[in-house]
């Protein structure tokens, strides 16, 4: 099952972008199959991210845990 732990410091973590986390995570969710990048023509800095198929076990889990 997918697992996403954020650790903070005091001080809010000096030496780290702000962004490197974000871009860590979607960089581990694409490596598992569970996002897509997806491009646009013309525009180099706008990525869309697309959920996979096999992300949507972990999506009905989620959901149904929130449902509790």
């Amino acid at each position: 099952m997918l697992k996403l732990s954020i650790l903070r410091k005091k001080g809010g973590g000096a030496g780290v972008k702000a962004n490197a986390f974000p871009r860590a995570v979607v960089e581990s969710l694409v490596d598992r199959g569970f996002l897509e990048r997806q491009r646009r023509d013309g525009n180099r800095k706008t990525i869309h991210l697309r959920l996979t198929e096999a992300a949507a076990p972990v999506i009905r889990y989620g959901r149904a845990v929130q449902r509790r």
